[in-house]
């Protein structure tokens, strides 16, 4: 397997720091980050990360820092208005009670449409009739900035090439019989 300009997949390892810029406010704030003691892990070329990000990081050697911005046309979008809907509250109901444990504004929901493609929506509020739900990925309308440090670059091997595909495709990743790896609980 190799990427589409025929470089070996390779196994990377990086530590970063991730800055959201409003592109309405053009605020700045540290959205997530790696350290050295969980760095991001992944093989390249199997559409794990952002096209732009993994091809920023496919020209940064072992060792090198970096520091680039995705713009949100290149990222995850604008903010799409027609993304934000109201579902009536007795869709979220269990045996006619409606739980506002699990659903409140802030939370996380999964939700699947009819043809059971699964999906996660952010609640926005909740009222007397509706639940108000943003589809929206939580970077849409943001340019992203990282910077960081590649700890590790090399040659992916089979193992590691077959961990990731896994675990991309929702499985464990070592095929769930290792007795022990964090990819299994």
């Amino acid at each position: 397997m190799a990427t589409d300009d025929k470089r070996p997949l390779e196994f990377m390892q990086v530590v970063y720091r991730l800055h959201t810029i409003d592109t309405d406010d053009h605020e700045e704030a540290v959205a997530e980050e790696a350290s050295a003691d969980s760095p991001l892990t992944f093989v390249s070329g199997l559409g794990a990360l952002l096209d732009p990000l993994e091809k920023a990081l496919a020209e940064t050697p072992e060792g090198a820092t970096f520091d680039f911005t995705i713009p949100c046309s290149e990222a995850f979008g604008p903010f799409d208005e027609d993304r934000v809907i109201a579902v009536p509250k007795r869709e979220f109901e269990v045996d006619g009670h409606f739980n506002a444990a699990r659903v409140h504004a802030g939370c996380v929901v999964p939700m699947q449409d009819e043809e059971g493609r699964q999906y996660r929506a952010v609640v926005l509020d909740v009222d007397e009739q509706d639940v108000t739900l943003d589809f929206n990925h939580p970077y849409a309308g943001m340019d992203l900035r990282y910077e960081g440090r590649m700890l590790t670059r090399r040659e992916a091997t089979p193992d590691e090439i077959t961990r990731m595909l896994r675990l991309l495709a929702g499985e464990s990743p070592c095929g769930g019989d290792c007795g022990g790896c964090s990819g299994c609980h």
